[in-house]
């Protein structure tokens, strides 16, 4: 795409969308790769309502930290709590 094209394309964005100060913010976790990729197997097959569930069951475990959590604290929860299952009993039961 050239400059021209690419202009064209900032101004009819400009001209559609409204003033960004209104935008809002998308829920996510933006500082915690963990409860994105929890977020992320469980909304593929439950509910929203569910996923928000086992996020925060998630963030109850790990506080204060949860919301800074990489891969490799949310496969120590795994490690800590024993396993598979009982990382879903304790955290992982989307009700």
């Amino acid at each position: 795409m050239d400059n021209s094209a690419a202009q064209q394309v900032v101004e009819a964005a400009t001209r559609r969308l409204p003033e960004r100060s209104t935008w809002a913010a998308p829920e996510g976790y933006p500082s915690s790769l963990a409860l994105c990729i929890v977020a992320s197997i469980y909304s593929t097959g439950v509910r929203w309502a569910g996923v928000r569930n086992v996020v925060h069951r998630y963030h109850e475990y790990r506080q204060p930290h949860a919301s800074r959590d990489g891969t490799q604290e949310l496969l120590r929860t795994f490690e800590t709590l024993g396993g598979v299952d009982e990382w879903v009993s304790t955290i992982g039961n989307p009700t």
